[in-house]
């Protein structure tokens, strides 16, 4: 008697256990539209018009490695796009609950601006020309170089070092699921507009030591070009994204 419940009480225990049990492709195609809402830290984020993005994901599994690319549309000329690698875990079969850990590249691209002309005004000018500075040159170089401030300030690029993924979905018809996603990743973000920013500061500190400028002349040389450091400590930061899914899976 003993023997048979034993024996009862482990088919039981498999039959439940089974839809359960982890499981990892060796092969896989995936493609889908998708939505969510993506927030982040960092001015980066603050760019975009709208917290909803729209757009779709590709992703295949080879070897149980996991490597995706997802896209979305986030406002007016605004997108995002990211590329990852990585590993994730899947229980269940018709409801299925997957855990995944990734790293990998994200790009960010953002309306075109009007390119900047410099204009100094008289007493500062008189200033910096008493002080030796061609400042006619030195407008005709910004005002030139303006344009490819104004398509470098459209893009920034990051690094996500560790992204968690978690899934949740069913499927409703073969090899077709819907389902819900959330993500949180860390990161490290540099937008085109601080590499300019940077750039500029470079630029003054060279004049600063060839013409022995004053540090209160250039301190306003940075104010009116918009020169400022780039601050590691603002590179890093987090993002998290909530959304649904249709996905076909072969």
């Amino acid at each position: 008697m003993m023997t048979r419940t034993l024996k009862a009480l482990l088919a039981l225990t498999v039959l439940l256990g089974a839809p359960l049990s982890a499981h990892a492709d060796l092969f896989g195609f995936r493609l889908g539209p998708k939505v969510a809402f993506t927030r982040g830290s960092g001015d980066v984020y603050k760019g975009f018009d709208q917290w909803l993005g729209s757009g779709a994901e590709l992703g295949v599994e080879i070897l149980f490695i996991d490597i995706f690319a997802d896209f979305f549309f986030m406002g007016n000329k605004q997108y995002l796009a990211t590329a990852n690698v990585g590993f994730d875990t899947t229980f269940g079969d018709d409801f299925r609950v997957t855990v995944g850990l990734y790293t990998g590249p994200m790009f960010y691209i953002f309306p075109k601006q009007e390119a900047d002309e410099l204009d100094v005004p008289l007493d500062i000018r008189q200033e910096l020309e008493s002080a030796g500075v061609n400042v006619d040159g030195a407008i005709e170089a910004y005002n030139d170089a303006s344009e490819e401030e104004a398509e470098l300030s459209r893009l920034a690029f990051g690094w996500n070092v560790a992204r968690l993924r978690l899934e949740a979905d069913m499927k409703i018809a073969p090899v077709v699921y819907f389902g819900l996603q959330t993500t949180a990743g860390f990161h490290f973000i540099i937008s085109g507009e601080e590499v300019a920013a940077g750039a500029k500061g470079n630029a003054i500190e060279k004049a600063a030591l060839e013409y022995r400028l004053t540090a209160e002349q250039k301190q306003t040389l940075r104010e009116l070009v918009g020169a400022r450091d780039v601050d590691v400590d603002n590179l890093n930061g987090v993002n998290y994204s909530i959304g649904l899914y249709f996905r076909l899976e072969l």
